[in-house]
């Protein structure tokens, strides 16, 4: 009975109980409520309150950069906010629409206390954040999968296997650490992935010129490699009128009666300082870090990102006359992004999804040793962050570790810790650039081509 009942699971064609099948899903899903309201009450969304100020403040005509400028966060950072001034065209209506609910707040509760109101902004703008990054990696997992073709080879009516893979495969991202950390740190990485990848699947050029020019100017550093992907794939006039729309966000603070040459001088002037020794670099807070600069030798930090750069420059050129952006492809694009500048955990959303991806085809076709190496980077990014900063801070106390490595703090910790996830994410992208170069491509985003055909 045992062999033919074990056949049975290991055919992915075979149905599944709809009753089983339906509470297991919903479990699931409750499980993953659940953590989002952890990060609704316990998450601090500093990036996110953060970004309301530098909103708040722009409207204002003060100086973002100026920390007693700030309403909602000024006690809370060290440092000077590091935020693209363009950014405020998307906080706007976030900070309109908290300001709006926290007043109704206050006038349902007869509260005039000014901290009392501004303690209820703080409260409408954590729901409305948190909700939206509930929502968005569904819709990023959806979109992905189902342009994928993954989705159209099952009936949710009908379940077999292969439905309840697909299902444990997305309570696996939904509980990832970089969809976690996005929703605790209130940052925007998951609406700028959904662009990216309506990029990617748009019909026609001005669609796909639109999404593009958005995707840019919510995360411009993301874009790196891809950007330069894009237009030597022969997608000129996207490319170009996409940077015309990046600039009109860039300009954006204008709006409000700022002058733009003094407050980009402020973020150039702000930025460097933060690079050469403020809250963002390996010492201060690496700990969930990404990109090629944790080594104590400048030396060596500059080759490995050189030899990151002439890799990505070497793929992209090399897949210039494929108009199309196959998964390997653009699960490589990505991580080699991630390496040449300021990146953390929360920004490889759209990575998750190509190493689940392959997963998923990996166990469909039983095989069993990248069904492995997958399972163990998707393995580390579902472990909680608590679990690999000790993990970490063991690795940091090996004698001679700290004589090659940047050690960094983790908040009160007294212990160093060692850059595991920097580590762990460079062999991700040598494994996701082998299988570039050893495996045919099982799924390919096909490209309109430039008259939207």
């Amino acid at each position: 009975m045992f062999p033919e009942k074990n056949k049975t699971f290991m055919n992915w064609d075979a149905p599944v109980n709809k009753t089983f099948f339906y509470l297991f899903t919903g479990v699931l899903l409750l499980f993953t409520l659940g953590r989002t309201l952890v990060s609704l009450k316990y998450g601090n969304l500093g990036d996110f309150y953060g970004h309301l100020d530098f909103a708040h403040a722009v409207k204002d005509r003060l100086d973002p950069y100026v920390m007693s400028n700030l309403t909602y966060t000024h006690s809370k950072w060290k440092y000077p906010l590091i935020i693209f001034p363009g950014i405020v065209l998307f906080y706007l209506p976030l900070l309109m629409l908290s300001v709006f609910s926290g007043k109704i707040m206050s006038w349902a509760l007869r509260m005039s206390d000014e901290n009392g109101v501004l303690m209820f902004n703080l409260f409408t703008g954590r729901i409305i954040d948190v909700s939206l990054n509930f929502i968005a990696p569904l819709v990023l997992f959806y979109l992905f999968f189902n342009r994928a073709g993954l989705l159209k080879l099952h009936d949710f009516k009908r379940p077999d296997n292969k439905t309840l893979l697909l299902t444990l495969l997305g309570f696996l991202f939904m509980n990832s650490s970089p969809v976690i950390m996005t929703t605790r740190h209130g940052q925007i990485t998951m609406f700028f992935s959904i662009f990216l990848l309506l990029t990617i699947y748009a019909r026609h050029r001005w669609s796909r010129t639109l999404f593009f020019g958005i995707a840019a100017g919510m995360k411009y550093s993301m874009i790196t490699i891809f950007g330069p992907a894009l237009f030597l794939k022969k997608h000129y006039l996207t490319c170009i009128l996409a940077f015309g729309i990046f600039a009109l966000i860039a300009m954006s603070p204008a709006i409000f009666g700022n002058n733009l040459i003094q407050m980009y001088s402020r973020y150039l002037e702000v930025l460097q300082s933060d690079i050469s020794g403020g809250f963002n670099n390996y010492a201060v807070s690496g700990y969930n870090m990404l990109q090629l600069e944790f080594f104590k030798l400048d030396m060596l930090n500059s080759i490995a990102k050189l030899s990151a750069l002439l890799l990505a420059l070497y793929i992209i050129f090399r897949d210039r006359k494929n108009n199309s952006f196959g998964m390997n492809f653009l699960f490589a694009v990505m991580c080699l992004s991630m390496l040449l500048c300021y990146h953390r955990l929360y920004d490889i959303s759209v990575i998750m999804l190509c190493l689940i991806a392959n997963l998923y085809l990996f166990i469909l076709k039983k095989d069993l040793r990248n069904v492995i190496i997958t399972l163990i980077f998707a393995g580390f990014f579902l472990a909680p962050l608590s679990a690999i900063i000790k993990v970490a801070e063991r690795i940091g106390t090996i004698p001679g570790v700290s004589k090659i490595f940047i050690m960094c703090q983790y908040y009160q910790d007294i212990l160093p810790v060692f850059s595991l996830t920097a580590i762990v994410f460079l062999l991700l992208t040598g494994y996701s650039v082998y299988l570039y170069f050893s495996r045919h491509e099982d799924i390919v985003f096909a490209l309109s081509d430039e008259n939207g055909k």
